[in-house]
């Protein structure tokens, strides 16, 4: 293996995009070396704006390696056979998403390829500089023991990945009683740029509770899609603990009896108000403490190419030595509780888990 990991693609949607802006600002570690997609139109549009070879020819693909991993990007029904494809080859995998979209079908992937397999999931939320500095909060004991978690920044399992981090939560049973309430508004920007008009729309929001007894652990999820992009639907994040809360970008603990402190994370930024060193993220911090430090200092991500850039890191540990950062068992996990979520909104009704083929397997959110 070389020092610079060779990197394929199966797969060629916009999901990629951010991938490809963090491997072309790390030259020196990675360097894409093919794709394959379904159509020749994409194959031909992925190729022109990437430079990467593309073909539709999966066999073709195959031989055009080696790669020292592959980032699967498809849609959920075709990523278990695909994964499977490439396991078989002997090629370790990145899953851009959780292997199944029903994890009903994890435990047979399982039984074949087994927990240690080469693959993990591309699971980034938790990475990104702010929830990153969130988790650390949580987990240091400021604020005391962690009991509950409020999350309105992601969807499904992007939501339950981010909320289990700061918990230490791992495959414990969990109690679901969730209801889909709807919202109604002005959707003034969406993937496709600004919206001509500010009619009100319908979309969908779904709040949820989630309860884990045995641990005494709780999060209340509450998310609509427009929060990825509208100006007018925020993203929020809180962690409550026995001696202290974090909201957003504040924390507030108690020190001693009758002391309280407030604490704000900042984010140091460079190229600001005259500052002639370019704009980037150098750090965020509690206090005089950094709880998250760019790692990819002079590259000029945003906070999304930065927890990329950290997963593509993560990823080139554990095909070198093993480090698994999101495997299969936790990315079932944060999925299944997604589809708790939904089941119970749609029924009406409170659910509660059942061991699932990973239950017995580590977590490394813990």
């Amino acid at each position: 293996m070389s020092s610079t990991m060779r990197v394929g693609f199966v797969g060629a949607g916009w999901r990629l995009a951010p991938y490809l802006t963090v491997l072309r600002a790390l030259p020196e570690e990675f360097e894409p070396v093919a794709a394959v997609s379904r159509t020749d139109a994409t194959a031909e549009r992925f190729h022109a704006r990437y430079g990467v070879p593309t073909t539709t020819d999966l066999d073709a693909f195959l031989t055009s390696g080696p790669y020292d991993f592959v980032l699967l990007s498809v849609p959920w029904p075709q990523i278990l056979p695909l994964a499977g494809r490439l396991l078989d080859a002997g090629i370790p995998v990145l899953s851009e998403t959780p292997i199944a979209e029903r994890t009903e079908l994890v435990g047979g992937f399982l039984e074949r390829y087994g927990a240690t397999a080469p693959l993990q999931s591309a699971e980034q939320y938790r990475f990104q500089p702010m929830h990153a500095a969130r988790i650390a909060v949580a987990r240091s004991g400021r604020l005391g023991e962690p009991v509950s978690v409020t999350a309105s920044f992601a969807h499904d399992y992007h939501a339950m990945s981010v909320a289990r981090a700061a918990l230490s939560i791992g495959f414990e049973p969990v109690l679901v009683n969730a209801t889909a309430l709807g919202d109604r508004g002005a959707r003034p920007l969406g993937r496709d740029g600004w919206a001509a008009d500010l009619d009100p729309q319908s979309f969908d929001r779904t709040v949820a509770q989630l309860v884990w007894p045995e641990r005494d652990r709780s999060v209340i999820y509450d998310f609509t899609g427009e929060q990825y992009f509208s100006p007018i639907r925020s993203r929020r994040m809180a962690v409550r603990g026995t001696l202290g809360e974090l909201a957003e970008d504040r924390v507030t603990l108690m020190r001693a009896p009758a002391e309280t402190t407030m604490l704000p994370l900042v984010r140091t930024d460079t190229g600001l108000d005259g500052d002639l060193g370019g704009h980037d993220l150098r750090d965020v911090r509690l206090g005089d403490e950094v709880l998250w430090r760019n790692a990819f200092d002079g590259a000029r991500l945003s906070d999304d190419e930065l927890a990329v850039g950290a997963v593509l890191r993560r990823m080139r540990d554990f095909v070198t030595d093993g480090t698994a950062f999101y495997g299969i068992a936790d990315a079932a996990e944060d999925q299944y509780l997604s589809e708790l979520v939904h089941r119970s909104a749609a029924e009406g009704r409170p659910l509660t888990s059942a061991p699932q083929a990973w239950s017995g397997l580590p977590s490394h959110l813990v």
